[in-house]
């Protein structure tokens, strides 16, 4: 059963019923192993369970291997300083879904908007309006990337240089 909906709340099942027999962590164990081993499209599944599980570094490496389709909040949530660079790569994946599929004005106001979620989530992270000078390091050389990435985008170019990011 857990095979055909692998998620947390069937995780607990399968745990809870291995429990009295003296196999909990065992099929925990098992469980997780067996999640981490699939073919996913992306991590969704994987970070899922192991947040649930309380095992926020393999969640983390996860989405940074198979990359995220919408578990974005619940990884973020669990953001660290240390974990910037990871979260600007992630946001960068996101971005350029985002730019692949939208364009002019639309593709421009969905980008800023990914960058502001991104300047909160530091100023969130480190404590600070501007976050750390490495956290404020990263993101910068993050933003020059994407104006690398999109210099021929003259509506995401015009945007980015209004909002001044």
């Amino acid at each position: 059963l857990y095979h055909r909906a692998p998620n947390p709340e069937m995780f607990d099942v399968l745990v809870g019923a291995a429990e009295p027999l003296g196999h909990g962590k065992k099929e925990a164990q098992a469980a997780i192993v067996w999640v981490k081993e699939q073919p996913w499209p992306n991590a969704d599944r994987v970070v899922v369970l192991l947040l649930h599980v309380g095992d926020d570094d393999g969640a983390w490496d996860a989405a940074e291997r198979l990359g995220l389709a919408s578990e974005w909040d619940s990884l973020v949530t669990k953001a660290t300083p240390e974990r910037i660079p990871a979260v600007l790569r992630l946001y960068g994946d996101r971005l350029d879904k985002a730019l692949r599929r939208l364009t002019g004005q639309d593709g421009a106001r969905m980008a800023l908007r990914l960058i502001r979620e991104v300047q909160r989530l530091i100023a969130r992270v480190t404590g600070e309006v501007g976050g750390s000078p490495d956290a404020a390091e990263h993101f910068d050389r993050w933003i020059k990337g994407i104006r690398q990435r999109y210099r021929q985008r003259p509506a995401l170019m015009r945007t980015l240089d209004e909002a001044k990011v």
